[in-house]
C-alpha cells in the first residue's frame, strides 16, 4: 500500500550525527477474504472436476452403443483428457506458490528450506528423493501431477471396440393391401382366363423368386406380424380306398371311384390304370343360396400310401391372414412358416362377391388360380409292363414334375408320395402376398376392398442388429 513520510530531522542536519527520530505514517493494510489466486486454482479444480464427469459420461452413453459417432468417442476422451490435464497443472501452480509463501511466513523456516520446497515443487526428480526439507504432501502432490500424463492412454483403452448383437422393440411403417383388390387377375370371358398386366408381372417374379420388397426403417433383421391377403381350406371332404396286397400283382385290379381325368388309358392295352398322384386346382365360385358367390379355388390331391389311395378336395378361398415375417435392412421381406403353417387366419375376404355365373366377369383370384393350377397339374398311375410286372406311369415331365418332386423311394423303387397340399396353399399364399405389394400403390386401392381396410399399417417388431460397438 502507498505511504507518506514527514520528517522532524532540521532541513540541514546530517542524518547520521542527528537524535532526530523520523516518523513515518503508514495507511493500514486492506485486508481481503477473496484473493485471486485461490480463486483461480478453485475454479481449475472445478474444470478438472467437470473434465471428469464428461469423461464418465461419455464412456457409460458410448458403452454397447454402434461405432456410428461423428466424432468418436476417443476424441471427446482426448479433449477431456487434456482440458483436465491443463486444469490440473493449473490449479498445482497456484497451490505451490501460495504453500511457498505460507511457509515463508511461517516462524523457523529457512532459506534452505524454501529452497528445497520450491525445488520439490518444480522438479519431479527433487519429489521423488525425500528430504527433511520437503513435505511430504508437496512431494506427493508434484509426483501425482507429472503422473496424469498417462491418464489419455488409459482414456483411449477404457473402451473397446468389439462385434455385438443386439436387440430391441421398434415400430414398422409401411404399405401393403390387406387384401386383394377386387378384380385384379384380369377377367373371364366364355370361361376364358383372361389376365391383368399385374398378373403377368408378379406370376414372373414368382417364378424367378424375385425378391419382395416392402420400404420401411429396419436397420437389421425385423421379425413381426403383419396381415395380408391369402386363401385358406374350407369345406374339404376326405375319401380313402384300401389297397390290398394281391391288387399290386392284378392288372384288374381297380381302386377308388375316380372321375376320367383321374385316370391314364393306355391305347396300346386299352385299359385305364389305376392313379397314384393326382393334382388338379381350378377357378371356382363358392355359392350362396341365391347363386350368387364369391371367388374361390378348388383343389383335388389324391396320393398312394403304401396299402391306400385318399382323395382330398378342398375349397380354397380368399382372406385376411397374419403372416410371420423378416424384414432385413434393404427392406427386404421374407414370409417364415412354422411348420405346416400357411398363414393364421384373420377373417374371411368378402370383396370378390362380384363374380356371377355370367359369360363375363372380373376375377380377383381366378386367373391366378388358373395360373398355379397349370404350375402344380401332376398325374401318375400305375399299370403292368408287357413283362408283366407292374411298374409307374407318368405323363409328360410338365404334367408331373410335381410328382418327381413328392415321389418316395426305397430299395430303388417308389413306394410312397407325400401331401403337396401345405405347399401348394404357401405357393398360392405366396403369390397373393406379391400381389398385395403390387396393389397398395393403387389410388383407388381402398374402393375395392373390404370397408373398414387400409394398407396403412404399423407393426412392432423385435429388430436385431449385429455391429460394432464400444464396450467399457
Amino acid at each position: 500500500m502507498a505511504y507518506t513520510e514527514q520528517s522532524k530531522l532540521a532541513p540541514n542536519a546530517d542524518v547520521e550525527d542527528s537524535d532526530e527520530v523520523r516518523v513515518v505514517e503508514r495507511h493500514p493494510f486492506n485486508k481481503h477474504f477473496l484473493q485471486l489466486q485461490p480463486l483461480l486454482g478453485m475454479l481449475a479444480l472445478l474444470i478438472t472436476a467437470a473434465s471428469v464427469l464428461f469423461t464418465l459420461a461419455i464412456l457409460v452413453v458410448s458403452n454397447n452403443k454402434p461405432k456410428t459417432w461423428t466424432l468418436q468417442p476417443s476424441v471427446y476422451l482426448s479433449i477431456a483428457s487434456a482440458l483436465a490435464n491443463s486444469a490440473v497443472g493449473f490449479a498445482y501452480a497456484q497451490a505451490a506458490v501460495i504453500a511457498w509463501w505460507y511457509r515463508a511466513s511461517s516462524k523457523g523456516s529457512s532459506i534452505r528450506a524454501l529452497e528445497r520446497q520450491y525445488e520439490a515443487s518444480s522438479s519431479l526428480w527433487t519429489a521423488i528423493f525425500p528430504s527433511k526439507d520437503t513435505k511430504l504432501a508437496i512431494r506427493v502432490a508434484t509426483i501425482l501431477v507429472a503422473l496424469m500424463v498417462i491418464d489419455g492412454p488409459l482414456l483411449q483403452k477404457a473402451s473397446t471396440i468389439s462385434l455385438a448383437t443386439q436387440s430391441e422393440m421398434v415400430t414398422l411403417n409401411f404399405t401393403l393391401a390387406p387384401e386383394i383388390p377386387h378384380g385384379f387377375a384380369g377377367f373371364v370371358q366364355d370361361s376364358n382366363d383372361n389376365q391383368s398386366f399385374a398378373t403377368a408381372a408378379i406370376a414372373e417374379d414368382w417364378i424367378n423368386k424375385a425378391p419382395i420388397t416392402l420400404p420401411t426403417t429396419c436397420k437389421g433383421t425385423c421379425v413381426g406380424k403383419i396381415i395380408g391377403p391369402g386363401v385358406v381350406e374350407s369345406d374339404c371332404s376326405v375319401k380313402t380306398w384300401s389297397i390290398n396286397a394281391d391288387d399290386w400283382f392284378d392288372p384288374d385290379a381297380v381302386w377308388g371311384n375316380h372321375t376320367a381325368d383321374e385316370y391314364y388309358t393306355d391305347n396300346s392295352i386299352g385299359n385305364r390304370t389305376n392313379p397314384l398322384f393326382y393334382v388338379k386346382m381350378q377357378r371356382a365360385v363358392w355359392l350362396q343360396s341365391d347363386d350368387y358367390g364369391s371367388e374361390a379355388a378348388y383343389l383335388n390331391v389324391g396320393l398312394i400310401r403304401y396299402d391306400s389311395y385318399t382323395r382330398r378336395q378342398c375349397w380354397l378361398r380368399p382372406a385376411l391372414l397374419e403372416y410371420d415375417v423378416t424384414f432385413d435392412n434393404t427392406s427386404v421381406v421374407t414370409i417364415r412358416y412354422n411348420g405346416d403353417s400357411t398363414g393364421r387366419t384373420m377373417a374371411l375376404a368378402n370383396n370378390t362377391l362380384a363374380y356371377t355365373n355370367s359369360t363375363s366377369a372380373p376375377t380377383t383370384i381366378g386367373v391366378l388360380a388358373g395360373y398355379l393350377g397349370r404350375y402344380w397339374h401332376a398325374n401318375a398311375a400305375y399299370q403292368f409292363a408287357d413283362s408283366g410286372r407292374p411298374q409307374w406311369l407318368r405323363f409328360s415331365p410338365s404334367d408331373n414334375s410335381m410328382s418327381m418332386r413328392y415321389t418316395s423311394y426305397a430299395y430303388g423303387e417308389q413306394t410312397a408320395i407325400t401331401d403337396p397340399t401345405v405347399d401348394i396353399i404357401r405357393d398360392f399364399n405366396g403369390v397373393l402376398f406379391r400381389a398385395a405389394v403390387y396393389a397398395s400403390t393403387w389410388s383407388n386401392l381402398t374402393q375395392l376392398i373390404d370397408p373398414g381396410l387400409s394398407p396403412a399399417q404399423s407393426i412392432a417388431a423385435n429388430e436385431t442388429i449385429t455391429q460394432n460397438v464400444r464396450k467399457i
